[in-house]
């Protein structure tokens, strides 16, 4: 894949013929009939077969497991179609809403309770802003989704405010600390639960060399993310020592912040 471009652009390439189709028939001495993906079957001469001149498309970016990439890992062409994801999942809520308060009132008072508002929210909305939280890059991308998520869940509720304190009446922390405890869960991942596979030892081999790297790079995010939690649990420790706040029932450390939930 080549830097953006105004427009896609073409361009001949020599690839190998097995790796698209699967040769079906053999005509004669010197014809084959290959059966090519997305094309069907295609005459082609035996000695061709070793390699098949082919035009491709040249794309800006693509999409791999569900993430969007760009030629540099920018991922802004994520951060974009995140926030139209977003956008997608809460016409969804609010559709639902709105047809649910056409029922008779008493069938629908416990549908449009705040309980379930904030488990459809979530089902809907928030998952799609925690999938792929980890990958973005810069703290812009995260405050874009942010905001979205903000302006989401109070059309969601009808509450027009400053969006932190209903967040955390809610129990939703910021996209910037959920992003944190994800790339801490990755790294727990790759150095304590699953060390011997090809993720993790790439992983271990960039961590090697992590200040060659960008000071964006996925290590040195997580280094930075690790940092910021261990503060954290600092600062919460200190808090609970001077009887600040009401006692919490566990203890805030940052084995527990890695080992709540599963990262992937």
């Amino acid at each position: 894949m080549h830097p953006h471009t105004t427009s896609a652009a073409q361009e001949s390439v020599r690839i190998p013929a097995h790796s698209l189709g699967l040769v079906v028939e053999i005509q004669g001495n010197d014809t084959a009939i290959v059966d090519m993906v997305g094309i069907g079957k295609v005459e082609l001469r035996v000695q061709d077969l070793v390699y098949v001149s082919l035009v491709i498309d040249e794309v800006d970016c693509f999409k791999y497991l569900g993430l969007n990439l760009d030629h540099a890992l920018r991922m802004e062409e994520e951060t974009e179609a995140g926030i139209s994801n977003m956008h997608f999942a809460h016409s969804k809520v609010a559709a639902t809403l709105h047809s649910l308060k056409q029922l008779p009132r008493r069938s629908n008072n416990a549908a449009l309770s705040p309980l379930m508002r904030l488990q459809m929210w979530q089902s809907c909305v928030l998952t799609i802003a925690l999938e792929n939280l980890r990958y973005l890059r810069t703290k812009g991308q995260v405050s874009k989704w942010q905001a979205v998520l903000s302006l989401s869940i109070k059309r969601t509720f009808g509450h027009f405010e400053q969006p932190l304190p209903m967040d955390l009446d809610l129990g939703i922390p910021p996209l910037a600390l959920q992003q944190a405890k994800q790339l801490c869960q990755m790294h727990f991942r790759y150095t304590y639960g699953f060390p011997s596979t090809v993720p993790a030892l790439l992983y271990a081999l960039r961590v090697a060399n992590r200040s060659l790297g960008p000071t964006d790079s996925l290590e040195n995010r997580i280094a930075k993310a690790y940092g910021d939690l261990e503060m954290l649990a600092t600062c919460g420790h200190e808090l609970q020592r001077r009887g600040v706040g009401s006692p919490s029932p566990r203890p805030l450390s940052i084995e527990n912040l890695l080992c709540t939930g599963n990262a992937t």
